[in-house]
């Protein structure tokens, strides 16, 4: 019986779900990958087939076509497990550079993100506290990753769930926000934008 060996792969690059759903896409359109997952919390990815020499190198080229880079970890075992490649209590294991470029994203958009919010609230620009949201939504939704790397995958998995409430909150808020100033109508201090943008 010829069994279905797998593969995981470290992605460098990606940010939210949308990547991982890219990134899927495109290996999925690898001739004899029979299955493939991207965990977009921890940015592991996972595929299987029955001869993984014959596509291999293509999955790479594929992924790093799209701009991506990949690290090649060791897998769980020889035959796939699921829909991850991991076992359920089996932390991801990442490199310390890896660790080291995720803290200085968290750093620099949480650091951006607090300038845009102080000059949003002094010109009064929606404008500038909206993209003050996004740099500060970033910010903690990578630092939740980078934290999550070291959980079990269920725990990992919760994570990605966090995620995706606390961006639909903060959508949420913008839109009542918004909805709100398009009554009241003021006009926002177009130097000080401009300053901070």
């Amino acid at each position: 019986m010829i069994s279905t060996s797998e593969a995981r792969y470290q992605i460098a690059g990606m940010d939210c779900a949308r990547d991982a759903a890219e990134i899927e896409a495109s290996v999925r359109a690898v001739a004899g990958v029979e299955t493939v997952s991207v965990a977009a919390a921890t940015h592991i990815m996972t595929l299987a087939g029955l001869e993984p020499e014959t596509y291999l190198a293509e999955v790479e080229q594929a992924v790093t076509r799209l701009g991506y880079g990949m690290q090649h970890l060791p897998s769980a075992g020889g035959k796939f497990v699921g829909g991850s490649g991991e076992k359920p209590n089996e932390p991801a294991r990442v490199t310390a550079a890896y660790r080291r470029a995720l803290w200085l994203a968290v750093l620099l958009n949480v650091g951006f993100g607090l300038v845009e919010m102080v000059g949003g609230f002094l010109s009064d620009s929606q404008a500038l506290k909206a993209d003050a949201l996004d740099f500060l939504g970033d910010g903690l939704i990578t630092l939740l990753g980078l934290l999550a790397i070291g959980w079990s995958l269920r725990w990992r998995g919760r994570s990605a769930l966090i995620q995706g409430v606390f961006l639909g909150a903060l959508g949420v808020g913008v839109l009542i926000r918004k909805a709100y100033r398009v009554l009241s109508q003021p006009v926002p201090e177009a130097e000080l934008m401009g300053c901070s943008a």
